[in-house]
């Protein structure tokens, strides 16, 4: 089995240039960025108890991998930000989901954050079969530091703590108990600043929060679900996937308003959730012919705000996107039609949905691809066979900053201008095709105005944008 722990870097984002123009008096134009991710850390169910929130102690190497992460992505004194998200499966009602799924957010949250004011209170409250006090916390923490669970063995806890030694861990041994595990567990110690809402608010908002079962990244077809309905042990197993804690990095120095934040706090219900849900929203999350997956699919999860968060990330299994539109020569894009991509060797084909678009996902995608593709409408080609009618190699690893002879030549290949002859040809075609839009003289050359317009409406194409 595949480690069920993941750490890793989000593809990287594409900037682009912010233009603003003078105002007439006081006021200021303002350019507000997305919050996104760049980085995540997951854990999974199996670093739980059962149906529980306590941290298993086999979380340990992956927290260490969490700490590297933090430490080679800072910013002189400065960390990345988290935001903790926890998620459940659809077994039991929505409400028992959110809760627990909170729960195991504020579990992690606390052990990062060193609150052990909020093991405590998972401690004193339980929820279900989430219950720390049945003897499971104490002993499981007592022995990841070397005791036993016996009267004798907590006794010596307490004397080699300085506790009153009576062999009662009470609220104040288990304060000692629960510091000195996260301390074993965890080697770096998060202040209420490293998280993105601060911990402004006092129960956690935009630092902590729970999902419940509205982002599933495993749903079940309906032929699976209903031969699993009398077995339940072999049906949670294979739910395990839609059971994990995700932790979202974000660049130093990113911080939210948690009175702006749309997610509800950990300990409260999922009403909130409805406004940020998708419109087909439990369609997504509903079991349907085939057994589908978020990392292929992207249609299993009902919440778009932690879609938007999720979309490139790793640790929910997404790989790399290719997303290209192909127009034909009269300049308009080509719905249904059939396309090869070939990426590292790599073969794909299928056929552009009706705004002429293909959506290719690979494990890894190098600094150049190539594509074929026919006229609107025709059958998906097999992986191998003969040329298609219309053909481009696209570069992908275009700098948004860097405007050398060599990038803007690949930014004109990109948008179709490669029918000439020389460099000088292609120039001229695009100068002339913008001529209207952006005032360029028909000069040929790469000038400043010609250079400008091409980093615009390259970086404006929502996709690479292909032409015959």
């Amino acid at each position: 089995m595949s480690d069920p722990i993941a750490s890793a870097l989000h593809p990287e984002q594409r900037t682009y240039e912010a233009h603003a123009g003078p105002t007439s008096g006081a006021e200021r134009a303002t350019i507000r960025a997305a919050i996104l991710p760049f980085a995540c850390w997951r854990v999974d169910d199996v670093r739980f108890e059962h149906d529980s929130s306590i941290v298993r102690p086999d979380v340990a190497p992956s927290l260490a991998a969490l700490a590297a992460l933090l430490e080679q992505n800072r910013v002189g004194d400065r960390r990345p930000t988290l935001a903790v998200f926890g998620h459940a499966d659809s077994t039991g009602s929505d409400a028992y989901n959110k809760t627990l799924s909170g729960r195991r957010a504020q579990a992690i949250y606390a052990l990062l954050a060193r609150r052990v004011d909020l093991w405590e209170a998972l401690y004193t409250r339980p929820h279900g079969g989430d219950d720390w006090a049945a003897d499971r916390a104490v002993p499981l923490y007592l022995g990841l530091l070397g005791y036993g669970a016996d009267v004798g063995e907590r006794r010596r806890f307490q004397a080699d703590r300085g506790l009153a030694v009576d062999g009662i861990i009470g609220p104040r041994s288990r304060a000692a108990l629960f510091g000195a595990a996260m301390d074993a567990m965890c080697p770096v110690v998060i202040p209420p600043e490293g998280f993105l809402g601060r911990g402004l608010d006092p129960q956690g908002k935009a630092d902590y929060q729970g999902c419940g079962e509205l982002n599933l990244a495993l749903v079940l077809s309906q032929a699976e679900e209903a031969a699993l309905a009398s077995k339940p042990k072999e049906r949670a197993a294979q739910h395990a996937p839609n059971r994990r804690v995700m932790v979202f990095l974000f660049r130093p120095g990113t911080h939210v308003d948690p009175a702006r934040w749309p997610c509800p706090r950990a300990g409260e219900g999922g009403a909130a959730c409805a406004k940020r849900r998708w419109s087909d929203g439990e369609a997504r999350r509903a079991p349907g012919p085939a057994r589908r997956r978020f990392a292929e699919t992207q249609d299993t999860f009902a919440c778009r705000f932690y879609h938007r968060l999720a979309d490139r990330s790793p640790c929910e299994g997404v790989l790399p996107a290719l997303r290209l539109r192909l127009y034909g020569e009269d300049g308009r894009f080509v719905p249904h039609a059939p396309y090869r991509v070939v990426v590292a060797g790599v073969v794909r084909a299928g056929q552009t949905d009706a705004r002429g678009v293909l959506v290719e996902r690979f494990s890894t995608l190098p600094p150049d691809c190539t594509v074929e593709w026919g006229d609107a409408g025709g059958p998906a080609p097999p992986a191998v066979g003969p040329p298609l009618a219309h053909s481009a190699s696209i570069h992908l690893d275009i700098d948004p900053l860097d405007d050398t002879d060599e990038r803007a030549a690949q930014r004109l290949r990109n948008l179709g201008y490669k029918r000439g002859a020389t460099l000088s040809d292609d120039v001229l075609s695009f100068q002339h095709d913008q001529q209207a839009a952006y005032g360029l003289q028909l000069t040929g050359l790469l000038d400043p105005p010609t250079r400008a317009a091409l980093r615009d409406l390259h970086g404006r194409c929502p996709d690479a944008l292909v032409t015959a």
